[in-house]
């Protein structure tokens, strides 16, 4: 497999033949053959891999992920998005892989049809991928319900930093004054979106 992935870097038409062992038994060939087919790229690969974000084994679904990004298919950014509502938020393996997914396939008007996504999970993975576009659209965040959310949207804007989106994260101080938040006892999330919004 590693070979044929060598060779399908200049001709990635070889590695055709590598599409049935997608479905092998075993999940380490599972897990290195999305690996090969997205360093390649070979396009005509990335429905099948998406498939593979079901799969039982974590690291199949994890080198599926990657593999989603650098083929930028966007129509595997819902399966990814999946991906992100069935973990919750549990194994942060999977989380970076399909943010990495999201983020190759950079698709951000796709990525914003989805921003109000009932899964607090999806939202964090849409917030991650606008963030490593360094797309000013992650400000929206800011007033996301998820007291989480709004830390890591100002984080990004903030540490990155995201140009552009630097003025609705100083705005954001005076809806954080009022809400209440900042009066409660210590802790560490507000303690940290207070000093970003401080700072812009």
């Amino acid at each position: 497999i590693w070979g044929l992935g060598i060779l399908g870097r200049r001709e990635p038409k070889r590695l055709e033949g590598l599409l049935p062992l997608l479905q092998d038994p075993d999940a380490e060939i599972r897990s290195q053959c999305a690996l090969v087919l997205g360093d390649a790229p070979l396009a005509v690969a990335s429905r099948s891999i998406a498939s593979l974000l079901g799969d039982p084994e974590p690291r199949v679904q994890m080198y599926a992920a990657i593999a989603l990004g650098k083929l930028q298919d966007p129509e595997t950014i819902e399966p990814l998005l999946q991906l992100l509502r069935d973990n919750n938020d549990h194994d942060p393996y999977l989380r970076y892989a399909a943010v990495s997914g999201l983020a190759g396939i950079g698709d951000r008007d796709a990525l914003l049809e989805h921003a109000e996504d009932p899964s607090s999970a999806a939202r964090l993975g849409i917030l991650l991928a606008l963030r490593r576009m360094g797309d000013p659209a992650i400000a929206r965040f800011l007033e996301d319900s998820n007291p989480r959310l709004v830390t890591e949207a100002a984080r990004a804007i903030y540490d990155t930093p995201i140009h552009g989106a630097e003025v609705q994260l100083a705005d954001a101080l005076d809806a954080y004054l009022q809400s209440g938040r900042a009066n409660r006892s210590a802790q560490p999330a507000s303690d940290t979106l207070l000093r970003r919004l401080l700072a812009a």
